[in-house]
Order: structure tokens, then sequence, then C-alpha cells
């Protein structure tokens, strides 16, 4: 019996690419170096039958940048083709801005390419997942938010402490 391949169709497992994210604030004891992140996209995709290509990464960058405007994550954008995964092991390693975050995930789904959020097993190619995604995405933005929002209060108070140096 003879198996026809159609020009283009991929053989083996799925190409997939894990992306780390890691912001300026040291955050090893939250759980969120590169290495534990990188760890739980490699196991991620040996349980999916997922073929890990490459695992990008920005290290020291901050969330409110566009993920496309990163060094790494732009090449990711660049990198991807239908069929591909994309593997990152939380929401806010990837977006802390819901109109990026929402942005990212429509082209992908146009090019076709399938992302993965460890922490949240949730289908984004079905309407109930793009909403909860979408949820996610704006608590992430708010998260944020609040973070400034706490350092800039410490600084000033670092400041009124200090006399001003």
């Amino acid at each position: 019996m003879t198996t026809l391949v159609q020009p283009g169709a991929s053989q083996g497992p799925p190409r997939a690419f894990g992306y780390v994210r890691v912001s300026p604030d040291f955050q090893a004891t939250e759980g969120r170096s590169p290495e534990v992140q990188k760890d739980r996209i490699e196991a991620y995709c040996l349980s999916k039958g997922l073929a890990l290509s490459a695992v990008m990464t920005d290290p020291g960058t901050s969330g409110t940048t566009p993920f496309a405007q990163r060094g790494a994550g732009g090449v990711l954008v660049g990198m991807v083709r239908p069929g591909d995964h994309v593997v990152v092991a939380s929401l806010d390693r990837a977006w802390r801005s819901m109109a990026d975050a929402c942005g990212t995930i429509a082209k992908w789904q146009e090019q076709e390419v399938t992302l993965h959020i460890i922490n949240f097993p949730v289908d984004v190619s079905t309407p109930v997942g793009v909403l909860v995604f979408q949820i996610l995405a704006a608590v992430a933005q708010f998260e944020r938010a609040l973070i400034a929002e706490r350092c800039e209060a410490t600084m000033k108070a670092a400041l009124i402490e200090t006399g001003g140096r």
C-alpha cells in the first residue's frame, strides 16, 4: 500500500517553539526563571508529542514591550509556519498587554499556528477559549499596572525617607 504525502505536509511530530521571558526584575524565586520555564516547556512538548525545535528567550524584557518587538519574540513571529505550535509556560510570560496578546493570537490563528499556554489548559481555537483568554489577558494587563503603581509608590517613599537622594 502506498501512502501519498501532499507537498508541504510534514512527516513526524508537529514542530514546536518554546518562548521564555523574564522581566528585568529577578524572578528566580517565583519559579519564573528561564531554566524553570524551559524545563516546563520541554516536559509539556514531550507529553504532547510535539517536536521542540527551539526555545526562544527574552531575558530582562518587560512584558509591556510588544511581543513582535522583542528580540526573541520578533524572531519567533517570523519563524512560525502553518501547522507549527508555540508553547509558553504562562500567559504573563508572553504578554502583559491585552491588545498585543489578542493581536498576536489572531495573527497566529490566521497562520494556523497553535498556541499552548501550559498553565492555561483552554483551546484558544474555540470561541469560549478565546473569551477566557481575553479575560485573562485583561487580568495580566491589570496586574502589570498594579505592579507599576506599587513600584512608583515605593520609589516615592524611598525618596522621602532619604531626603530626596
